[in-house]
């Protein structure tokens, strides 16, 4: 009687299990895309170089950025194509159009 006993209260022990909980984080940082820049040209985000602009445009990938205002610039060939100074809020997404 005494092992089935222990059986029972193993099984039982056995079934039980601790509540499972799922975390995410949502990120609500900025994006920002670059339309119409041309292939060499380059981006900067604050004085600071990025990288290609064309490899940001809107059907490639974005910039994640912190929320507030940025200074963006786009040149090729030691010539300004944009140059202008945007706010962008928690959770925005937007492009900025290079003039051709």
């Amino acid at each position: 009687m005494k092992p089935l006993i222990l059986c029972l209260l193993a099984a039982g022990l056995a079934g039980c299990s601790y509540p499972q909980s799922q975390v995410s984080t949502v990120d609500t940082r900025p994006h920002l895309s670059v339309a119409g820049a041309p292939s060499g040209s380059l981006l900067m985000v604050d004085n600071v170089a990025v990288g290609d602009a064309s490899d940001y445009a809107p059907d490639k990938r974005e910039i994640t950025l912190d929320a507030g205002m940025h200074h963006i610039v786009v040149t090729a060939g030691g010539k300004v194509l944009y140059d202008n100074s945007i706010y962008l809020g928690d959770g925005a997404s937007s492009t900025v159009t290079v003039p051709q």
